[in-house]
């Protein structure tokens, strides 16, 4: 199995999961007289399936994203970088619609506000960023469906 398929079984899992946490939820209680909609044993027994298919498969991607290695780098070190990277962009998007957005004022005597940055110039090198997390990303995702599963 290729390291992809197993990263989309294990999303499917996750939600199957939490299908399965709703699902028991609704039939915690019932009237009395009338069963509930699905037997809770059942649920629960699906439940654990579902959480030990997702141990080995979070197991196995990890040893993985350990083991693959790619310009000297492991695959988990590369989606360290690019998740932290992905938060620094994001960071830096938010402060920058903020440092964007003056106010009009409606007299002389309202106090203007500027911005504490050159928006332009940041927002050029924002797109850089971002042009960086989307070429590792493409490195990831090649690695993701070249790669065996361990």
């Amino acid at each position: 199995m290729k390291l992809a398929e197993a990263l989309l079984r294990r999303a499917d899992t996750q939600k199957h999961i939490s299908n399965l946490a709703a699902r028991l939820k609704a039939n915690a209680r019932h009237q009395e007289g009338v069963p509930p909609a699905k037997d809770p044993a059942l649920l629960m027994r699906e439940l654990s399936e579902a959480v030990a298919d997702l141990q080995w498969l979070m197991s196995h991607i990890n040893s993985t994203n350990m083991t693959c290695v790619s310009e000297g780098r492991t695959l988990t070190d590369m989606l360290a970088e690019r998740d932290a990277r992905l938060m620094e962009a994001a960071a830096l998007r938010n402060f920058l619609a903020e440092a964007s957005d003056l106010q009009s004022r409606y007299s002389h005597t309202e106090i203007r506000t500027l911005s504490s940055v050159d928006v332009p110039r940041m927002r050029k090198a924002l797109d850089e960023k971002a042009a960086f997390i989307r070429r590792l990303d493409m490195k990831i995702q090649a690695l993701n469906w070249t790669t065996e599963l361990v």
